[in-house]
């Protein structure tokens, strides 16, 4: 079995000493999951708009460096670290255990420099047990999740796992908006005030902006795992003391269209007693079994 975590770090560096205390429960808490490949948002490298593409780039790869070592995991391939880079300061990156095999020159880094996308999206194809399955790290615009923004990253997505090469993929993110299911992820704001947390929320008629979720999973046909195992609704967010944003389900674990749903053993959303306040997202786990990928 694989265990797949996707996990929004809260701006990590690894090297903030005012941030020592928070960062050694954050590695306690991912450490706790046993994950064997995790991907994760919000690797930072200083103040937005920070240094040029080379020092974001290398700012990035020490704090994932820095968590894989943490974690005793690796994040290695091709003589580089796994991770991509936004324009700002948030980024992307895909760590695994050793003894997981990486398929050589096929790590992707969809950097937005070139691409485009909100915080880029670092793409990895793994060989596991003899079967090759690509594995990414996404984080979408956090003050436009839907119908510009949202929908421009969804399109990177889709252009990097549904490929002509029949490759099944996993991809875990930060989506920022909710998913497509208006049963399912039930609009939020409905009957809410009006406030600034949520005003970035909204498309052109008014409602919860779902317009990146429905590109990914109508057109794109991408499955989200929780409810694929027909897993009860459960906030990622809405449990730190700073997010004063209502109760949401924005992080989430995709699987491509022809990924086989019975590879999908489980899924789960790590415990707001165990995440405590390492974090302003509670991490999302998905169980595969790779016999049947």
């Amino acid at each position: 079995m694989i265990n797949f975590v996707t996990a929004n770090l809260m701006n990590y560096d690894g090297k903030d000493p005012e941030q020592y205390a928070r960062y050694a429960q954050l590695v306690s808490m991912l450490a706790s999951q046993k994950p064997d490949i995790l991907v994760v948002q919000e690797l930072i490298s200083g103040p937005d708009n920070g240094g040029d593409a080379l020092t974001r780039l290398r700012a990035a790869e020490d704090a994932l460096i820095d968590l894989a070592d943490a974690l005793g995991l690796t994040c290695s391939a091709d003589e580089r670290a796994t991770a991509s880079i936004s324009q700002t300061r948030h980024h992307t990156g895909v760590l695994w255990r050793h003894g997981i095999d990486v398929v050589p020159r096929r790590f992707s880094p969809y950097d937005s420099d070139v691409y485009g996308n909100s915080h880029g999206m670092a793409v990895v194809l793994f060989d596991v047990g003899g079967r090759p399955l690509r594995v990414g790290s996404a984080h979408f615009s956090h003050f436009d999740p839907g119908l510009s923004g949202g929908w421009r990253d969804a399109g990177v997505v889709m252009r990097a796992f549904n490929r002509n090469d029949g490759i099944p993929g996993i991809v875990g993110g930060d989506w920022q908006g909710i998913g497509s299911d208006e049963t399912y992820d039930k609009d939020p704001y409905k009957g809410k005030p009006w406030d600034v947390s949520h005003a970035l929320h909204y498309d052109l008629n008014g409602e919860v902006d779902r317009h990146g979720a429905i590109r990914l999973e109508r057109y794109g046909r991408f499955r989200d795992c929780a409810q694929l195992v027909g897993a009860d609704w459960e906030a990622t967010t809405g449990h730190h003391h700073t997010d004063t944003n209502e109760p949401r389900r924005i992080d989430r674990v995709y699987v491509t269209y022809n990924f086989p749903e019975a590879a999908v053993t489980s899924y789960r959303v790590v415990g707001t007693d165990v995440v405590g306040q390492c974090t302003d997202h509670r991490p999302a786990v998905v169980e595969v079994d790779e016999t049947k990928i």
